[in-house]
């Protein structure tokens, strides 16, 4: 199951108009859930100032929020029955946003994308099985291309349930403490080099050099 999970998540895409289908299959549209939304808590015109252990100051600012929401047609294929040459694509419509956190200190050459959407895919072909998903990327700001971290959180599990998820997404620390400051309920990528929850969003990272910078505080324009 998980192994299915996996390549099903790998090539829904946008569709290619070159694709040879002997039929296509329309699931309608799915939403994300109001408390998913939740999962992300950065509202427009936001500052955060992030410290390291002596002191040292570096910003960052959110870009979109509405602006990065997109309603989107996502597409999945399987081998057609008939004709092991053709393939049957099965559509969804969902929702998706988009947060790019920007460093404008330009002093670490840091930045984050945070993907907040509905995923959708099939354990059994015909058998649509959905969740909402948060996917957090800490990269490169010269190369968007470039990844230096990634962190999937399932936000809502909806269908999800005959999957064990513990074996792909991170799970919550109840409690955890960084440069003297105590956190709850805190998500962290597989080498522990950023850390985020619901309440606050990106609460600590490290950055290229390893050093640990903490958030000290957020501004919200007005």
């Amino acid at each position: 199951l998980i192994m299915t999970f996996l390549v099903l998540t790998i090539i829904s895409c946008k569709k290619e108009d070159s694709t040879e289908i002997c039929s296509e299959e329309d699931f309608g549209t799915f939403n994300l859930l109001d408390n998913s939304i939740n999962s992300v808590p950065y509202k427009s015109n936001t500052k955060m100032y992030f410290q390291d252990d002596v002191g040292n100051q570096v910003q960052f600012e959110l870009e979109y929020e509405k602006g990065g929401y997109e309603n989107i047609d996502t597409y999945y294929k399987t081998t057609c029955e008939y004709d092991a040459n053709l393939e049957k694509v099965y559509k969804t419509n969902i929702d998706y946003y988009q947060y790019n956190m920007m460093e404008t200190s330009s002093s670490l050459n840091l930045r984050f994308s945070l993907q907040l959407k509905v995923e959708p895919f099939s354990l059994n072909f015909g058998e649509l099985v959905i969740s909402d998903q948060l996917w957090i990327n800490k990269g490169l700001d010269s190369d968007t291309t470039a990844s230096a971290g990634v962190l999937s959180i399932l936000v809502n599990s909806r269908d999800l349930a005959e999957i064990d998820n513990n074996l792909i997404f991170a799970q919550p620390i109840d409690e955890i403490n960084l440069l003297g400051r105590t956190f709850q309920n805190v998500f962290t990528n597989n080498d522990s080099s950023f850390f985020y929850n619901y309440e606050i969003g990106v609460i600590a990272f490290k950055d290229l050099d390893g050093k640990l910078w903490a958030l000290d505080k957020t501004e919200i324009e007005e």
